[in-house]
């Protein structure tokens, strides 16, 4: 009877086999790492998927911030993380696609091969915002207040090489214009200096600086995109206001070190996706001002690269020069 018993638990496990990856995944917390300060709009939007991804893995979804080098620094730490699917990225435009644009050389990782996509969520253009005491009261009167005091105006970014700092040299290029740049170590703090009245102006998601709009302590000139914002009609676009090739937006989503297993990708993904389908998620991500999308692991992918492709090309059109 007994060697009927472990025969039959030995068949038993031959026909069940071990539990997979993905049937055992997560075992423990999952982190997002954001790789900008805390209060930034990557910041919420990684907390917004957080809340809603622990309603699966309860084990729980920690959000640990690691700002730095214009995002790079958080980036290269995930690159470098092991690919178990207990690390995970928010996905950011500065340290994916436009550092490798201007200094592909001295990036730590290799943004094209390094990550994993899994889910891309939503999608938000920037825009120019300036301190409430600036002369300047639109678009117009900007430029023509930068064009008569080369370099008087300071902008904000956060940091040498992301997508404020080689979006705004897009602007000084296509409009004849001189700034005076002040690199931050993320939007929280650039922000924040321009709300005090420390610095001019920034480029910015509207997200971000709806608030300060509202209270008075800075204007919004102009939206990076072709279309108008829905929720900000009355501020015009780059395109309509001459300059088509002034577009700046953000893609906000999911990736993970290069390596992950397949399936433990596509558990990730399957629930990545039911975050995005979420009704209160994408209420939330439109009451904030974001657009939300639904990309696949190949579709976000895709508009990483794509984009990349777009900020090489304008990175070579302004000719960068990092250092100023």
């Amino acid at each position: 009877m007994k060697i009927f018993s472990v025969l039959a638990c030995l068949a038993f496990g031959l026909v069940a086999g071990p539990a997979t990856a993905a049937e055992t995944f997560p075992a423990r917390p999952i982190k997002i790492i954001v790789a900008f300060a805390a209060g930034a709009i990557n910041d919420t939007v990684a907390r917004l998927v957080a809340e809603q991804l622990q309603k699966t893995f309860t084990h729980g979804v920690i959000i640990e911030n690691r700002p730095g080098a214009g995002g790079m620094t958080g980036t290269d730490f995930v690159a470098k993380a092991p690919p178990d699917g207990y690390t995970l990225l928010l996905g950011n435009d500065d340290a994916l696609c436009v550092l490798p644009a201007v200094k592909p050389s001295s990036l730590p990782y290799d943004a094209a091969k390094d990550f994993t996509p899994l889910f891309g969520f939503a999608i938000s253009p920037f825009a120019i915002a300036v301190r409430e005491g600036l002369a300047a009261k639109d678009f117009a009167g900007f430029l023509q207040q930068a064009k008569a005091n080369p370099q008087d105006i300071k902008y904000a970014s956060t940091g040498a090489g992301g997508v404020v700092h080689v979006a705004t040299a897009l602007l000084e290029d296509l409009a004849g214009i001189r700034l005076s740049h002040v690199p931050y170590r993320g939007m929280a703090p650039a922000v924040g200096d321009v709300v005090g009245g420390h610095v001019d102006m920034v480029l910015v998601s509207p997200a971000t600086i709806a608030p300060y709009v509202q209270s008075g302590k800075v204007r919004m000139l102009v939206i990076a995109s072709e279309t108008r914002h829905p929720d900000l009609p009355q501020v015009p676009t780059s395109a309509e206001l001459g300059f088509p090739d002034f577009l700046v937006r953000a893609t906000f989503g999911i990736l993970a070190p290069r390596g992950l297993a397949p399936e433990v990708a596509q558990r990730l993904e399957a629930e990545l996706a039911k975050v995005g389908a979420d009704p209160a998620f994408r209420k939330r991500l439109t009451e904030l001002g974001i657009t939300a999308t639904a990309l696949s692991s190949e579709a976000y992918g895709k508009r990483i690269s794509d984009e990349r492709t777009r900020w090489t090309a304008l990175a070579k059109r302004v000719n960068l020069d990092l250092n100023k």
